[in-house]
């Protein structure tokens, strides 16, 4: 992703007008490449905890499914 990025026009741009190479990498390009693997990450992260927990819930494992969603049928005392 990197490649990509250091390649594009705003980064040549910035590389005419004096800025170094470690600027343009660090403070530019880097920001810019991230982002789309901090945004996968995110959606991974979301579908592991939510298959997780669906496996708890279903097949009554103990764990974050237990302590995230309410008994259905709480036993009553009188």
């Amino acid at each position: 992703m990197m490649v990509t990025t250091e390649g594009e026009d705003y980064d040549l741009r910035r590389g005419a007008r004096g800025l170094k190479g470690p600027t343009i990498f660090y403070r530019y390009a880097l920001r810019n490449a991230v982002l789309p693997q901090f945004t996968s990450l995110a959606l991974a992260l979301g579908h592991i905890v939510s298959g997780a927990l669906l496996v708890e819930v279903i097949f009554t494992y103990p764990g974050v499914g237990s302590s995230s969603s309410p008994p259905s049928a709480a036993p009553t005392t009188s």
